[in-house]
């Protein structure tokens, strides 16, 4: 594939140029190795597509942006160049995108005498608290570069797991949705025809075909209730998902179901111990590392539960203790947060809790997903083998013929 790529070379120039690749990894590494910072790379092919014209362009600010514009800007000061003309590079090699637009705002903040932090705290929108607090602390500590690269790695790694779990479920949801319109095809186009055929004559027709017959004609009576009604389904939890009380009780009524319980805790386990790690090790004291490493989790009901370690924390406990008190980490991850404490090695211990967590959770997605697939066949094939039966046991009737 070829990509059109931007870049930033040893002098402070930008380069720009085409280069060969098989993806956007080895793109960038052959980027690197010019040597150039990379700034912008794109699929040369996508260039001139519906996406980029502004109509379509979303008005958020990416994942995958934040991580380049970390990593790029941290590599950015370690070479020695100054925030405001790094961002300046930035700011040119994003002109066409959302995150030019927000750099460019918090560039004219810093002009005004803000600092870094509080520049993007005022584009709350597009930047995490979690991202926000890091960079505060980076300026703090005169740290920012490394403090970057945090950012830069914790992102990537939210990525990598949000990818690998969508692409787990991208066939069952697929395989759910096709069937899902397999049925409503039958019940309001294929079952009426049959109705149109068999009303009009005195055939006694068994109880099932009558059901199925049934309810194909008040699939086609009410149709546009049916539509708008499904329509609302899919509607109400994007208008309800910034609502923190029913986002609540939503996820404690997730948490509490069998099987999704424990894929949620690990991944969430995961993403905490991550969060943690980073954040030590970027020189952030216990408290506002452990408040940091809570908000990341998504679940509100175990952040509820999380927030209880701090509380113990203040008063005196010692991490490993106060995460047992709280009864959702398994023993052996707490001997392992005990070790830690012990010999000062608590960031590498909890990257390698981490690593167990994410482990774990493939091992059980993969598991859930090999029993969810052919659940879902076999439940189709019956209902649908049930709904041809009590078809075909109609037709039979018409000639007094049982089935």
């Amino acid at each position: 594939m070829t990509y059109l790529y931007r870049g930033l070379n040893q002098n402070g120039e930008i380069i720009k140029g085409k280069i060969h690749a098989t993806n956007i990894s080895e793109a960038l590494k052959k980027i690197r190795s010019i040597p150039l910072i990379p700034l912008d790379i794109k699929d040369a092919l996508k260039k001139s597509s519906l996406l980029n014209v502004s109509l379509f362009k979303s008005n958020k600010v990416k994942k995958e942006e934040l991580m380049i514009l970390t990593r790029e800007l941290s590599v950015m000061l370690n070479a020695g160049l100054a925030l405001m003309r790094a961002l300046k590079i930035l700011i040119d090699a994003n002109k066409e995108r959302k995150l030019g637009e927000v750099l460019e705002n918090v560039y004219e903040e810093i002009k005004r005498g803000e600092s870094f932090g509080a520049s993007l705290e005022k584009e709350k929108k597009h930047f995490s608290d979690f991202f926000i607090n890091m960079i505060k602390t980076g300026e703090k500590s005169s740290n920012l570069p490394e403090v970057l690269m945090n950012i830069s790695k914790d992102l990537e790694h939210s990525i990598s797991v949000a990818t690998e779990v969508k692409n787990v479920l991208a066939y069952p949801v697929f395989l759910l949705i096709m069937s899902f319109m397999a049925l409503f095809f039958i019940f309001t186009f294929v079952v009426p025809k049959f109705t149109v055929i068999i009303e009009n004559m005195d055939v006694e027709l068994p109880r099932y075909s009558r059901i199925v017959l049934g309810f194909g004609n008040f699939m086609k009576d009410n149709l546009h209730f049916i539509l708008l009604f499904l329509l609302g389904v899919l509607l109400v939890p994007y208008f309800l998902r910034k609502n923190e009380k029913v986002k609540y009780y939503v996820n404690q009524f997730i948490f509490r179901l069998p099987i999704i319980n424990r894929l949620w805790v690990e991944i969430e386990l995961n993403r905490f111990s991550h969060a943690l790690a980073i954040l030590l090790r970027s020189g952030i004291e216990i408290v506002n590392s452990l408040k940091m490493s809570i908000e990341s989790m998504g679940n509100l009901f175990l952040r509820k539960k999380f927030s209880e370690v701090i509380l113990n924390l203040k008063r005196g406990k010692s991490l490993h203790s106060s995460i047992e008190d709280i009864g959702i980490f398994p023993r052996m991850s707490i001997h392992m947060i005990e070790v830690g404490e012990e010999t000062g090695k608590l960031p590498e211990i909890l990257e390698e809790i981490a690593a167990l967590y994410i482990g774990k959770f493939r091992n059980s997605i993969k598991k859930f997903i090999s029993l969810l697939e052919p659940i879902i066949i076999t439940v189709m094939g019956i209902i649908i083998g049930f709904i041809v039966i009590s078809l075909l046991s109609a037709i039979m009737s018409l000639n007094d013929i049982r089935f």
